[in-house]
C-alpha cells in the first residue's frame, strides 16, 4: 500500500510485543547553521501497530480520530482503503468506524512520521457500531456468517459455535495464531463431532455490504458447511505497565514527574515545580518486557518530538538520558526513578503546593526502634506485595514518630539493603487505621535528626552520609528518593534533641511475609 503522511501527535496505539526490540538506524551527523556538527540518534523503531478511531473520507481526502482524542488527523490514503469505505459508507463525509495494523516510521526530521497501512481489520458505520466501546481482547477469533445465520468464537482452548437453533462448546488445541496467515482450527466437542474453521485474510463484506471485515472464514461441521466473515483479537495490554507514576528528578526535589500510562496506549507526562506546569503527551509502547518507551508528540498547542525510554525494574522506571529531535541529552548527576503510585490509568494531578515552612516545638527525645509492630510490619508487606517484589531476605526496623503533625504516628522504617553510605528508608504515614506509602529513600544513615522545620507539614530529617550533612525536606509528595543528589549542609542542627535510631543502624531486623 501507498505510505501515508502524517504528523505524530497523541496517536495512541496499540503495540505488539516481542523478545526482543528492533535494531534502529545508525545514528547521522549535520551540520547546523553556525557550522557545528550535531549527530541525530533515531528515535526507537516501532513494531506493528493497531488503530482504531473514526475515519472520514470526501472528495479525495481523508480524516482519522483515533479513539480517546477530539484532533482528527489528515491521512493520504491508499485506493483500497477507499474502495472499502465507499462500499461501508456510500454517502461521503458519513464517519465510519475503522481498525486497521499499519508501522509508524519516523522521519529523517524527528518531526513527523510515516504511517503505513497494511491492512484493514474492520470498519462499518459509526451509528451502527459500538466503535470504540467495541471489545478488541478477551479472544483469539471472531466469525459469523448469514444464510444460514452463525457465529463462532475461539476464545482460550475453547471454540464455541453457534447456529440458531443451538450452540454448542469444542475443544481446541491452541499453539500459535497468525493474523496475517490462513489459520485451520480443528475441534472436537463431547459427542466425538468434529469441527474444523478456516481463516485467512481477505476482504468480506457482511450486513448488505456496509461492514467489512479483513478475514474470511468457513466453517465445516457435521450437520453442514458455513461461509462468513472473520476479525483477530488484539494484543493483550500488559496490564502491569498501565498506571500513575510519581518520582522527583535528581537534585531537584522540589519539582516533580507525574507519568500517566493508559491502556488505550497513550501517555502524559507532567513536570511540576512551584513557578508553573508543563504538561506533554503522546503514546508509549513496549517492545519487551523490561523497557517502556514513551514518545512525546504534544506540548501545549505545540508540537514536539521527544523519547524517553524506561528500564523497568518491579513496578518502578528508571531513564538515564531523552532524545528530543534527534538529540540525545542525559539526565543530570544521576538516573531518573518513578515509582508506581496507583493500577489505574486514570490522570489527575496532585498539586505541588507553593513552599509552606512552619516551625514547630518539639519535646526533646531519643526514639528507638519499636520492636515487632503487626501494622507496620504488614504495610511493609503490603508495599512489596503492590510492587510485586519478593522480599526474599529482606528484613526490617522501625520507629514510630509523628511528623506530619496531625496526631498520629507516622512510621520511618529502614530495610536491611545497605551500603557504607546507608540504608534504604520508608516513610509511611500513620492513618489511624494502619499505613501508607509516603517516600522510599536510598543510603540514608543513622540516627537521624529531627528538625523544627516543617514544608508542607512534614517536620525535616538529618542524616550523616559520608561524612557530610544531608537534609530530607518533604516536597509536597515525598522526601527525596536518594540522599547522594542532596546539598551538603555546613553541620547538623540538633537544638530539638530529637533524635530517631540513635543507637545508629539497626541490630534487630525483622521478616517480612
Amino acid at each position: 500500500m501507498k505510505q501515508v503522511l502524517l504528523s505524530l501527535i497523541t496517536l495512541p496505539l496499540i503495540w505488539s510485543c516481542s523478545s526482543q526490540s528492533p535494531t534502529p538506524p545508525p545514528a547521522t551527523e549535520v551540520k547546523s547553521a553556525s557550522g557545528e556538527v550535531i549527530t541525530l540518534t533515531p528515535f526507537s523503531q516501532v513494531l506493528e501497530t493497531n488503530f482504531r478511531g473514526q475515519l472520514v473520507m470526501g472528495d479525495g481526502e481523508a480524516w482519522f480520530t483515533p479513539c480517546g482524542f477530539d484532533n482528527g488527523f489528515k491521512l493520504q490514503f491508499d485506493p483500497s482503503l477507499e474502495m472499502i469505505y465507499n462500499k461501508v459508507s456510500p454517502t461521503a463525509y458519513e464517519p465510519a468506524y475503522v481498525e486497521f495494523a499499519g508501522e509508524i516510521v519516523p522521519s529523517t526530521n524527528q518531526q513527523e512520521a510515516t504511517l503505513r497501512v497494511d491492512r484493514v481489520h474492520h470498519m462499518a458505520l459509526s451509528k451502527t457500531s459500538p466503535q470504540c466501546e467495541k471489545a478488541v481482547t478477551g479472544f483469539h477469533f471472531k466469525a459469523r456468517g448469514v444464510n444460514p445465520f452463525w457465529k463462532a468464537l475461539v476464545s482460550g482452548q475453547t471454540l464455541t459455535f453457534s447456529t440458531q437453533s443451538s450452540s454448542q462448546n469444542y475443544k481446541v488445541n491452541l499453539s500459535k495464531f497468525e493474523t496475517t496467515q490462513r489459520n485451520t482450527i480443528r475441534a472436537e466437542n463431547d459427542n466425538g463431532f468434529i469441527l474444523t474453521l478456516n481463516l485467512r485474510p481477505g476482504d468480506c463484506f457482511s450486513g448488505n455490504g456496509n461492514v467489512y471485515w479483513g478475514y474470511q472464514a468457513k466453517a465445516d461441521a457435521a450437520w453442514g458447511k458455513y461461509q462468513g466473515c472473520a476479525e483477530p483479537a488484539w494484543p493483550e495490554v500488559d496490564t502491569t505497565v498501565i498506571g500513575h507514576y510519581m518520582g522527583t528528578p535528581p537534585g531537584h526535589s522540589h519539582e516533580k514527574f507525574e507519568l500517566h500510562l493508559s491502556d488505550d496506549y497513550s501517555a502524559s507526562l507532567i513536570t511540576q515545580n512551584h513557578h508553573n506546569v508543563i504538561k506533554e503527551s503522546g503514546f508509549w509502547k513496549s517492545n519487551n518486557p523490561t523497557e517502556v518507551s514513551i514518545f512525546l508528540t504534544r506540548s501545549g498547542d505545540e508540537s514536539i518530538a521527544k523519547e524517553i525510554t524506561f528500564k523497568r525494574r518491579g513496578l518502578a522506571l528508571f531513564a538515564e538520558q531523552m532524545n528530543k529531535s534527534g538529540i540525545v541529552t542525559k539526565f543530570a548527576k544521576e538516573e531518573i526513578r518513578l515509582d508506581k503510585m496507583t493500577a489505574g490509568g486514570e490522570e489527575f494531578l496532585v498539586p505541588l503546593k507553593p513552599p509552606t515552612t512552619t516551625q514547630r516545638a518539639l519535646t526533646p527525645e531519643a526514639v528507638g526502634p519499636t520492636g515487632l509492630d503487626r501494622e507496620i510490619q504488614a504495610a511493609v508487606s503490603q508495599y512489596f506485595r503492590y510492587h510485586r517484589t519478593n522480599p526474599n531476605n529482606t528484613k526490617f526496623s522501625a520507629v514510630k514518630y509523628d511528623l506530619n503533625g496531625d496526631g498520629i504516628d507516622d512510621a520511618l522504617v529502614q530495610l536491611n539493603w545497605c551500603s557504607k553510605q546507608g540504608c534504604v528508608l520508608l516513610v509511611m504515614e500513620g492513618t489511624g487505621k494502619g499505613y501508607e506509602f509516603v517516600s522510599r529513600t536510598e543510603n540514608v544513615a543513622s540516627p537521624l535528626y529531627v528538625l523544627s522545620t516543617a514544608d508542607h507539614s512534614w517536620l525535616q530529617l538529618q542524616t550523616k552520609v559520608s561524612k557530610q550533612w544531608k537534609t530530607l525536606y518533604y516536597n509536597g509528595v515525598s522526601y527525596p528518593d536518594n540522599t547522594l543528589s542532596l546539598r551538603r549542609e555546613a553541620s547538623v542542627d540538633t537544638s530539638t534533641g530529637v533524635v530517631l535510631f540513635p543507637q545508629g543502624r539497626p541490630t534487630k531486623w525483622y521478616a517480612i511475609p
